[in-house]
């Protein structure tokens, strides 16, 4: 960790995708499993790179001639698969600003927050539409709707067949460095759900922060169990993989099916809840198997049980295998970093003693100053 960090440049946080893909356009892009046959073989469509610029362009050029512009606040809903990513990069790209919400944090939060984004646009599967129709008071300011799905709904309007057959546009929005990029939810575990707004330049600086702290390069293979996190990873030249699974629910992820995924496509980096990997963990304890590609483990979003890293190092990911637990918040991420064999031979005894959790040393470029607790503010 000791690599310097490069200060994010001016531009569109898009730009860095469409750099990817000019350079590798028949690159594996994005692997999403469909479903998964009794032989526990994933079934998998692919998009190359290029085929998802090209995406990202109709998508782009689409919500232009539908009245979507720049500054616009656009409710996303739509579940992790082939269009997630193109029309988040499509939007970026148009300099309109996504509004990312986690709908595992319940009905009544994500209502709240919907209202309180005032959006202008909403992108949302059929579920979603359903729930704009039955709390239309919560989402009153939208003028515009697009339903992502194929066919007809009994709502009407637009769907992402007509935005993406309107016709391509592959100009690029100039931007600003402190221009709004997207708005992204907390999920509400540690108080009241709120929106943290990212610049072009956080996301940016983001992805190369990320790139040189875990040491990836565009030869890795992605398996993100939180959807956001391929953003940056695509940006970078990876391949990335979708697992067929309820990314709201990890706990319950399909431990086999997440098994086969990984082996099949050989992905070399995952980043996870603790929740998701001790799910999967303890499937591979029980069947003894012990990872053949996968090297690099990102665990966060909770504390990080001690015994988690040291299955995962021990018995689950091959010789040489690294854990890592990042810490930081929504509103800045990451901050700091440790990695799972510090944490077993330095600090694990006291966190299962009772002494809390080392959250690592501050990342290259980051300055921490400690604040002191005073009661009653």
């Amino acid at each position: 960790m000791d690599k310097q960090v490069k200060s994010a440049g001016r531009g569109n946080f898009s730009a860095l995708f469409e750099d990817a893909a000019h350079k590798h356009p028949n690159k594996p892009g994005v692997l999403c499993v469909e479903k998964v046959c009794q032989r526990g073989i994933p079934v998998l469509s692919q998009r190359s790179f290029g085929q998802l610029l090209e995406d990202v362009c109709c998508y782009a050029g689409g919500l232009r001639q539908v009245g979507v512009k720049r500054g616009d606040r656009v409710l996303l809903f739509v579940t992790p698969g082939q269009d997630f990513l193109p029309l988040t990069f499509a939007l970026l790209r148009i300099g309109a600003v996504p509004v990312l919400i986690d709908p595992g944090m319940g009905k009544r939060n994500l209502l709240r927050c919907v209202e309180s984004v005032q959006a202008r646009v909403m992108i949302g599967v059929p579920r979603a539409q359903v729930a704009r129709l039955l709390f239309p008071g919560r989402f009153r300011s939208l003028e515009l709707v697009i339903t992502a799905g194929h066919g007809w709904y009994p709502w009407g309007g637009l769907t992402l067949d007509d935005i993406y057959c309107a016709g391509a546009d592959s100009s690029l929005a100039e931007v600003e460095d402190h221009d709004l990029a997207a708005i992204i939810f907390t999920t509400g575990s540690t108080g009241p759900a709120k929106g943290v707004e990212y610049t072009h330049a956080m996301f940016r600086e983001q992805t190369r922060l990320l790139r040189v702290v875990f040491d990836l390069t565009e030869d890795d293979v992605d398996m993100p169990a939180f959807a956001l996190f391929s953003l940056f990873t695509l940006s970078m030249g990876c391949t990335v993989v979708i697992p067929k699974m309820d990314p709201t629910r990890p706990a319950r992820a399909p431990a086999a099916e997440i098994v086969a995924t990984a082996e099949t496509c050989g992905v070399t980096f995952s980043f996870g809840s603790p929740a998701f990997w001790e799910c999967v963990s303890r499937y591979c304890l029980e069947v003894d198997h012990r990872f053949s590609s996968l090297r690099k483990v990102i665990l966060a979003g909770a504390p990080i049980p001690v015994p988690l890293h040291r299955n995962l190092l021990q018995h689950v990911l091959p010789k040489g295998g690294m854990t890592y637990t990042p810490y930081g918040a929504t509103e800045a991420l990451p901050i700091s970093c440790f990695t799972g064999q510090d944490v077993l031979a330095e600090t694990g005894e006291q966190t299962m003693a009772g002494k809390g959790y080392c959250v690592g040393w501050p990342l290259p470029g980051i300055e921490i100053r400690i604040v002191k607790i005073v009661d009653g503010v």
